[in-house]
């Protein structure tokens, strides 16, 4: 399916991110654990097919052009590209999520509970903000680079 499975993945995904974050503001103070995870299963299990249907299409398609003979190189320079985009994307959004939930969940004495768990509520919707700008512009890309492919 090409261009148009990876358009409809990166949508989905960034659909259902967005859909994440409205979940975790539904109830940003719950601390049950069996309760927070019923509600993030069905689109933490969505989210990870999306992304599964992400991987291997952008594989093909960033290598659909390559000399075959020069296919391991060019495999090689993909997974490591993808390494690479992936621990930068991990940093920024763990860094994202620390700096908004620096101060506000501090304990009064270590193991003792924090003062406010909607603290770490607040925290994962602006990480997972971050996320949905990184799929948005993702997916903006994609439908650009399948307008420039239906052009030719």
């Amino acid at each position: 399916m090409g261009r148009p499975l990876l358009l409809g993945a990166v949508s989905v995904f960034t659909l259902v991110t967005v859909v994440l974050a409205l979940v975790v503001q539904a109830a940003p103070g719950a601390t049950d654990p069996v309760g927070v995870i019923l509600r993030l299963c069905v689109p933490l299990f969505v989210l990870g097919i999306a992304g599964g249907s992400i991987v291997t299409p952008n594989q093909t398609l960033t290598l659909a052009d390559v000399d075959p003979s020069r296919g391991g190189v060019a495999g090689g320079v993909v997974q490591t590209a993808q390494r690479v985009g992936a621990s930068i994307g991990q940093t920024v959004l763990g860094t994202s999520f620390v700096v908004v939930l620096a101060g506000t969940a501090r304990a009064s004495e270590p193991g003792a509970p924090a003062p406010d768990p909607a603290a770490f509520a607040a925290a994962l919707t602006v990480a997972l903000g971050v996320s949905v700008a990184f799929s948005a512009t993702a997916a903006v890309l994609s439908g650009l680079e399948i307008r420039r492919s239906r052009a030719r």
